[in-house]
């Protein structure tokens, strides 16, 4: 997959290892103004159009991607459904980090679309994307499309 992007943290989508698509590639091209991102095609659904219940596996690796984020000090800031890949039953992987970046460096956009229901409260236009922010919505994600047992 080629990405062209205006922001993108190549540390933190690093700092998942497994649980991130392989970058092959991530640099700013001064001629375009924009970040070129390489990485592996993600055979897999979003969570938009998964029609089961996140496993316990699958589960359990949304949680340590987000904790591997949170010891290297990074925060994902969209870690919404179409961002959240999954297959099989033991398979999870995060996307987009175009807003990834060091706590307390990055904001959300200006353009954030709010209608979203899993916001963290703190959320919202220009804010600054925190740790806790990342938590809430692998809490909400786990509460809404984790096994029903």
């Amino acid at each position: 997959v080629v990405k062209f992007a205006y922001t993108y943290s190549k540390d933190a989508h690093i700092s998942l290892e497994s649980l991130a698509p392989t970058l092959h590639h991530c640099e700013f091209d001064e001629a375009l103004q924009m970040y070129v991102v390489v990485m592996d095609l993600i055979d897999g659904t979003d969570l938009y159009d998964l029609d089961s219940a996140l496993t316990h596996i699958q589960v359990s690796k949304l949680r340590e991607a987000e904790r591997l984020l949170r010891d290297a000090g990074y925060v994902l800031g969209d870690i919404r459904e179409p961002n959240i890949m999954v297959a099989g039953e033991d398979k999870l992987w995060l996307l987009d980090f175009e807003w990834a970046g060091k706590q307390g460096e990055v904001c959300y956009p200006a353009e954030i679309n709010m209608a979203w229901e899993y916001w963290a409260p703190g959320v919202g236009p220009g804010a600054k994307i925190m740790q806790a922010h990342d938590a809430y919505c692998v809490d909400a994600i786990v509460q809404e499309y984790g096994p029903k047992e």
